[in-house]
């Protein structure tokens, strides 16, 4: 059950979430989703996401929003249904939990609440879809597409607030996570940015070296630099 305003004084990270902190760019490399689609999404997002301008920044919970924006879209959902589902969402959350509807601030992608019983906003939208963009839909499954399971399966959520509260940006075989209880938002492993463990390594530091000196093990130090190497170098994919 998730705790309301009423029953508990918040904790500061919860202001975090809403504080604009990742550039497009940023978050056209950690989700995948184009440039172009991004600036679509909030363009015209409509009344629960209003329109943001040229040059903006996302907070947290838009660029968790993203992610599962470009999970929609690898799929062939065209934005508009997304957006159409993510209203009916937003106003379901606020009747059924407006706790945590008001923390989430009109992006109910970001609630536990979707992942549980949210399939019942878009299931009618998944079948006005042509269906051939619709590749993995089965009549009469109730199921998430995979490409949505996946991106779930990337998420810790707080059951006390009740929203996602960690995003593995490369699945939970890697320890780069985002999270805005830690390091201020930044990714990070162990508690610590990614950028400063790549810092390290740029200065001559070796794996070891990094490692004995912010005292994480080699695993997590590797992980750091693939994400920083590769990963958040990666070009976003092409959408179907």
């Amino acid at each position: 059950m998730t705790i309301t305003t009423a029953e508990k004084s918040l904790p500061l990270w919860l202001e975090r979430i809403g504080v604009e902190a990742y550039t497009v760019s940023e978050a056209e490399r950690y989700t995948g989703l184009r440039r172009a689609e991004i600036s679509e999404w909030f363009r015209r997002s409509g009344p629960n996401l209003p329109h943001r301008p040229r040059g903006m920044l996302l907070s947290y919970l838009e660029l968790i929003e993203v992610a599962f924006v470009a999970s929609f879209r690898s799929v062939g959902i065209p934005i508009k249904l997304i957006r159409s589902g993510s209203n009916h969402l937003a106003l379901e959350l606020k009747s059924v939990h407006p706790s945590v509807a008001e923390l989430v601030h009109g992006h109910p992608f970001v609630a536990h609440y979707f992942k549980e019983v949210g399939f019942g906003a878009f299931e009618e939208l998944f079948s006005l879809a042509p269906s051939s963009m619709i590749r993995t839909r089965v009549p009469g499954n109730t199921a998430w597409p995979s490409a949505l399971e996946s991106k779930f399966a990337e998420l810790d959520y707080d059951h006390d607030y009740g929203i996602a509260v960690r995003w593995y940006l490369a699945s939970k075989e890697s320890r780069v996570a985002i999270d805005p209880r830690i390091a201020f938002s930044n990714p990070m492993v162990s508690g610590l940015p990614t950028w400063a463990i790549k810092g390290r390594c740029e200065a001559g530091y070796t794996i070891q070296e990094i490692s004995r000196e912010y005292e994480i093990d080699e695993v997590a130090t590797r992980d750091a630099l693939a994400f920083e190497y590769s990963f958040a170098a990666q070009k976003p994919r092409t959408a179907p």
